[in-house]
């Protein structure tokens, strides 16, 4: 109760909500030792002012969670490790990577006269995403990258033949997969975003190694960087 009071109610009504809070212990008969106590303990974590400790991966030790694995967290903390855990069954991984197969969903490339190229994602087959691109164009939509591209350039796009680089059922990997092979050739596309998420060097080298990228955008013919 202490803590919700210095949470939420203003300072110049804390001291007389404090003193709601301590009659109400003494009239449950609670010990003013305890009430007191409860207050210093409500402070202390409200006022908690330590610095931010850096996370450092290079230190910690990622396991699958088991309750046997437990018992190793102490130990490893005295070597400086840091213990934490992964959880396999979560909500997330049983509403979305467990979906029912969609072999319509990829990441897709779209080629244009000049030699530059445009990166998507979809979970629409790609020829029906091509036919929204085209219409955003007719519309002349200034959000639609590939329309402001060929404002600029003035050359053809190649819309009858769109490049599927990877099937990929799952949302999130298939957003982060779009924004890491945007970031690795971005002197050479069109798009006007680094995509849904945010990959910084240490993640695109990750997703570079684990999808062969460079040698998947070589055999497509997109590995001019």
């Amino acid at each position: 109760m202490y803590l919700r009071a210095l949470k939420y109610v203003s300072p110049q009504f804390c001291d007389e909500e404090f003193n709601i809070i301590k009659n109400i212990g003494t009239l449950n008969n609670f010990p003013i030792e305890f009430i007191d106590l409860a207050f210093e303990k409500a402070k202390k974590s409200f006022y908690n002012v330590l610095p931010l400790v850096k996370f450092d991966v290079m230190n910690t030790l990622c396991l699958a969670y088991n309750l046997d694995i437990s018992m190793l967290r102490k130990p490893l903390l005295m070597l400086g490790i840091k213990l934490i855990y992964k959880y396999n069954h979560k909500m997330c991984d049983i509403l979305v990577k467990n979906s029912p197969s969609c072999k319509e969903a990829s990441v897709y490339a779209i080629n244009c006269a000049c030699s530059e190229f445009y990166i998507g994602q979809t979970n629409i087959l790609v020829t029906e995403r091509v036919a929204q691109h085209q219409q955003c164009v007719r519309a002349n939509d200034s959000s639609n990258a590939l329309n402001v591209h060929y404002g600029i350039c003035n050359q053809d796009i190649n819309w009858n033949q769109p490049i599927t680089l990877i099937n990929l059922n799952d949302y999130f990997s298939r957003n982060m997969l779009e924004a890491a092979i945007i970031k690795l050739i971005w002197q050479n596309n069109v798009n006007i975003t680094l995509g849904t998420y945010t990959i910084d060097n240490f993640l695109l080298k990750f997703i570079v190694d684990q999808y062969k990228l460079n040698d998947l955008l070589k055999s497509k013919g997109l590995d001019r960087r």
